[in-house]
């Protein structure tokens, strides 16, 4: 089973965003602060229910904002299956 895609609103310094990964190869660069480890807290937080940086879900939303989204789309071959989280839920 992968990640075929995932939404991330107002989590860390994300703005609604969507991203379609790739079954084999994805590769986050860029520079220091722009979001690589935010969006890799943002896959664990999906599938493990929790941060792998901080205990408090109030961390975990865009400053500015009151509430933080996550959905993710896994593909395997026998199924499809979607997973949504948010401090609002």
């Amino acid at each position: 089973m992968h990640l075929e895609k995932i939404k991330i609103c107002n989590f860390r310094n994300y703005s609604p965003s969507e991203v379609e990964l790739s079954p084999r190869l994805n590769i986050l660069c860029g520079k220091n602060g722009q979001g690589k480890t935010n969006f890799l807290e943002a896959i664990a937080f999906l599938t493990l229910g929790r941060s792998f940086r901080t205990r408090r879900d109030e961390d975990l939303i865009k400053a500015g904002e009151k509430e933080f989204y996550l959905k993710g789309k896994f593909r395997s071959s026998e199924e499809d299956l979607i997973l949504e989280v948010g401090n609002d839920l």
